[in-house]
């Protein structure tokens, strides 16, 4: 499989986690696979809506899979610079795809990310990428 950086969007392990017919659950099985970063807010995120259970299941995921968990912060300028186009989240998401040097976004919900035509990485569902990267690959 094709080496490439990505960061998954909360939505993405929440969706994998708790849907297992969903693309995010198929993605999640690749995660061993794949170059991940999880930046901890998202990390953060993932506390506040997942169960005790799904969290320990998470923790097994990213051991397992050897996701970098990401300490460090974002330099304020790189937000401010998003900011001036994008909603908060979005801004801050974006500013660290461009700090963290993200190839691909994968998330469900971050379309208005991909209007936006981000020149540093560029915005799939887990299906788009499954079936650009994933299905190319075992074909």
């Amino acid at each position: 499989m094709t080496t490439l950086t990505i960061l998954l969007d909360t939505n993405e392990f929440i969706f994998g986690l708790t849907k297992p017919q969903e693309s995010s659950a198929q993605l999640l099985g690749k995660l061993p696979y794949l170059s991940i970063k999880l930046p901890r807010f998202i990390l953060n995120e993932l506390h506040d809506n997942l169960s005790y259970t799904l969290l320990k299941e998470l923790y097994q995921l990213i051991r397992e899979a050897e996701v970098e968990v990401i300490e460090e912060k974002i330099p304020a300028s790189m937000v401010k610079k998003y900011q001036k186009q994008l909603p908060p989240e979005d801004a801050i998401i974006a500013a660290y795809c461009e700090f963290l040097r993200i190839e691909i976004l994968i998330s469900e919900n971050r379309h208005f990310l991909v209007d936006f035509h981000p020149k540093a990485f560029r915005v799939l569902s887990a299906h788009e990428f499954i079936e650009q990267y994933i299905l190319t690959e075992s074909n």
